[in-house]
């Protein structure tokens, strides 16, 4: 039985080789198409939805009759088209259209029926004798000429006519235009004012060149002293130009407030300023002056002249004293501080006739240095007698306890705080002295110490200068002059060291954290006893004592027997080959049978209407084999299939499949 594919094959341009179509013995059933070989006619046939047609070319022609100018010449198996040039259907009778002549001797056919060029000695052999007449038709009229009759070319108004024979054999008829001499002549006019004057204002020619048409306007001239329109405009911001036509009137006003027009006669307006209100005049010591929008004055107060003097007094001294000075009139006043050249003091009017002297502190330089003999503190007294309200005072003369308790921390400003006595109270300032004396002999802590950067430099060739008694914690683990430490061990300074002096491991004492006895969570000190199966013990590192021989065992076909002791440690090691009794796989090949069910799946598919199916099988892969045979036959099929997805397969036919008639069976290979 043949290979079923139930969807169509394309082989992307590729050829079918060495391939013979189906051979049968009789025409079997056809769908538009199909291709057959019949071997008992020998014919390959193809079906065209109706019959089946015959592809073996072994038919022939069994007769052709020739019409409109063509004969068949040849036989039934030799087919022959040429021109009828002699039977009453010639080629020239049955044709129609027109020719267009070639020099004397050929003329192209461009008539229906008609393919190619052809002598006129051809063409003489058909019409010779047989024209009879042929009717001549103009614009107007028509004549008919009969054979022996002479046509001729006339020219009409301004054309005339020329026949020549530029070759042998050939005649030509041309029509040319006659010259025309033309005489052009001028006029004159002087219409007056509404007067009229023709005027030629269009000529109209077609594609020759020939007059069709001349158009003559009458212009009528204007009236004098009429006009049309003009524009009158401003010159204040936003205003638009205004059109006066002919027979409107332009009135010009002012704003109504500050100015107006008058009409002074029938040539004359007069643009002029509104009168303000303020009679004209001079105006001596004006008190007050008012002015519009315009700038212009709009009323004006008289005043009265000033007053005079002669002198006037100004008091002086404390509390405004009892000291004057007499000020006469044209005399000149100065109020000026005694101190000029100081800052920080001001006059003050607080009342009239009144001028006192003030302090201005905002005017004060702020020193950057103390003058201890030049400069002072000034502060006010309280007490009223005399010369004590304001008083001066050397900063050397002022003690700190002078001043208040501070409310902040107090900086020295990287300044020492010298000539202090011993503390006495737990809350008293120490010297260093008093500390150093203090901590002899004892540890100084000096914070954390990086043994992975050796930072800060303990050791090496450029260690720091250390004093005996400096405390460093290990903050990152590493090895300090050839010894491993750890997170959270002490290095104590022994000895004062000098700086650059590559000190020895003996000059330090190092001290591990606190450790405990290990657990199986904790890590801590361990003793490794010999009677669990440790050998030794040597340098902290515990020995296993010696086992079993180290060798390889098992196979393939062999397992291998390990014997420890209570400790886990291997004492013997056997090998001996793999058997399994019947007993020992029970339900084994129902187990694989479900292990091989999981990768699997099979389902029908076909209802006799669809041609593609998506096909569930939830196995989770695209790489599965799918299969697909018929369900009646048992013959594998071949369809399109697409793994849609890791779950999913669709599966496509040409035709639909009868209900269930194909079985699918899908294969994982994961």
């Amino acid at each position: 039985m043949a290979i079923k594919f139930l969807d169509d094959i394309t082989l992307e341009s590729n050829e079918i080789q060495d391939v013979a179509v189906e051979n049968v013995s009789t025409d079997p059933t056809g769908f538009a198409g199909r291709i057959i070989y019949n071997t008992t006619t020998t014919t390959l046939k193809y079906y065209n939805g109706t019959a089946w047609v015959s592809l073996d070319g072994t038919g022939n022609v069994d007769s052709v009759t020739g019409s409109n100018g063509l004969l068949n010449a040849g036989s039934a198996t030799a087919v022959d088209i040429e021109p009828d040039y002699t039977t009453v259907n010639n080629i020239i009778k049955s044709a129609s259209g027109t020719g267009t002549l070639i020099g004397s001797s050929t003329m192209i056919a461009n008539v229906s029926n008609v393919v190619g060029e052809y002598s006129l000695g051809q063409i003489a052999t058909v019409i010779n004798g047989q024209l009879s007449g042929f009717t001549v038709i103009g614009q107007s009229g028509s004549e008919s000429v009969e054979d022996g009759d002479t046509l001729a070319f006339v020219g009409g108004t301004y054309l005339t006519t020329a026949v020549t024979e530029p070759t042998a054999g050939s005649t030509v008829v041309t029509f040319n235009h006659d010259l025309t001499t033309r005489s052009d002549s001028t006029s004159t006019s002087a219409p007056a004012a509404g007067g009229t004057i023709t005027a030629v204002t269009s000529v109209t020619t077609n594609t020759t060149g020939h007059v069709e048409a001349i158009n003559v306007d009458t212009i009528t001239l204007p009236v004098a002293g009429t006009m049309s329109s003009f524009d009158v405009n401003g010159d204040a911001t936003g205003t638009a130009a205004q059109t006066i036509t002919d027979g409107n009137t332009l009135q010009i006003n002012g704003d109504g407030t500050y100015i107006d027009t008058l009409a002074v006669n029938t040539d004359i307006l007069r643009v002029r300023h509104i009168l303000s209100g303020v009679a004209a005049g001079a105006y001596a010591y004006p008190t007050s002056v008012t002015v519009n929008a315009a700038g212009h004055i709009s009323a004006i107060t008289a005043g009265s002249a000033p007053g005079t003097m002669s002198s006037w007094t100004i008091n002086y001294g404390a509390t405004g004293g009892t000291t004057s000075s007499s000020i006469s009139d044209g005399d000149s006043f100065t109020s000026r501080i005694y101190q000029t050249s100081y800052e920080g003091l001001y006059l003050n009017n607080p009342a009239a006739n009144t001028q006192f002297v003030g302090l201005a502190l905002d005017e004060i330089t702020t020193a950057t240095a103390w003058d201890n003999t030049n400069n002072f503190l000034v502060y006010a007294d309280t007490g009223n007698a005399a010369g004590s309200r304001n008083r001066k005072i050397l900063s050397t003369n002022v003690s700190l306890s002078e001043f208040a308790v501070p409310t902040a921390d107090l900086s020295m400003g990287t300044n020492k705080v010298t000539n202090v006595v011993d503390p006495t109270d737990a809350q008293d300032a120490a010297t260093k002295q008093y500390v150093d004396d203090s901590v002899v002999g004892g540890l100084v802590y000096q914070g954390g110490y990086n043994a992975s950067t050796n930072s800060p430099a303990l050791s090496g060739a450029s260690n720091l200068a250390l004093t005996k008694g400096w405390v460093y914690t290990v903050t990152v683990a590493g090895t300090f002059i050839g010894t491993a430490v750890e997170i959270g061990d002490v290095i104590i300074v022994e000895t004062d060291i000098a700086a650059n002096s590559n000190p020895p491991v003996t000059d330090f004492t190092i001290v591990q954290r606190n450790v405990d006895l290990a657990t199986n969570t904790v890590a801590g000190i361990a003793s490794f006893p010999t009677a669990n199966g440790f050998a030794t013990m040597t340098g902290g590192a515990a020995i296993l004592s010696a086992g079993a021989a180290v060798t390889s065992l098992g196979s393939a076909s062999e397992t291998v027997t390990i014997t420890t002791d209570a400790f886990g440690k291997v004492t013997a090691a056997t090998e001996q080959n793999i058997a399994i009794a019947t007993s020992q796989v029970t339900g084994f090949d129902a187990a694989v049978d479900v292990l091989i069910e999981a990768t699997q799946f099979k389902a029908n598919i076909g209802n006799g209407s669809a041609t593609s199916y998506v096909v569930n099988h939830a196995l989770n892969t695209r790489d599965v084999i799918v299969q697909i045979y018929d369900n009646t036959t048992y013959e594998t099929v071949q369809c399109k299939v697409i793994r849609t997805d890791v779950n999913n397969v669709t599966i496509s036919t040409a035709a639909a499949a009868i209900n269930a008639g194909l079985r699918v069976v899908i294969q994982s290979l994961q």
